[in-house]
């Protein structure tokens, strides 16, 4: 879920975003401070959760691990997720690392593609302009886009069975492949 600062009934939220053509790769939404609150919470379950739980969680326990954020255990977060009998976890603090896994090892290789495009983008700005121009939210969601569809499948899948919560077989050859890619992401940094 992409999060752009904006009402989420205002025009952005309304008219632009819906526009974009990642429209039907992101879920994009609004907020006041581009933050997660209970109200996004409650898309990222009905938009990114409940869609995922439908084409692949059939027949088996859901269980959601969230750190400690307000927005995570709200009553209303809570009985939504009950309702689809997803079984809401806290995290302890310092323990995401063991639990999260697609956090610590697919969001720095996802970052820096990120962050490679929206270098890549300032290069081509006009160094001569009198004030420099800010990205447009088609900018980021492209960035976003692209760079998910960028990442190879097997950092996903092994940041799953590096942590022991695997349910993908075993069967792939390249099984530390990931573990090279990283370390080449932050040797070029």
């Amino acid at each position: 879920m992409l999060i752009f600062k904006g009402r989420p009934d205002g025009f952005i939220a309304r008219r632009e975003l819906p526009a974009l053509p990642q429209r039907n790769e992101l879920v994009m939404v609004c907020q006041e401070a581009a933050w997660q609150d209970d109200n996004n919470m409650a898309n990222w379950i009905d938009l990114c959760l409940v869609p995922y739980l439908q084409e692949y969680g059939q027949g088996a326990a859901a269980i959601l691990y969230l750190d400690a954020f307000t927005a995570h255990f709200s009553a209303s977060t809570k009985a939504k997720l009950q309702t689809q009998g997803v079984q809401l976890r806290v995290i302890p603090p310092g323990c995401t690392g063991l639990v999260q896994p697609i956090d610590v090892r697919v969001g720095k290789p996802f970052e820096d593609r990120v962050r490679q495009k929206w270098v890549q983008w300032m290069m081509e700005q006009d160094a001569e302009a009198p004030v420099m121009t800010n990205a447009s939210r088609a900018d980021c969601a492209a960035w976003v886009a692209e760079s998910w569809r960028n990442l190879p499948q097997n950092i996903l899948k092994n940041s799953w069975r590096k942590s022991g919560f695997s349910w993908f077989p075993d069967d792939i050859d390249d099984a530390d492949a990931d573990d090279a890619e990283v370390a080449d992401a932050e040797a070029a940094e």
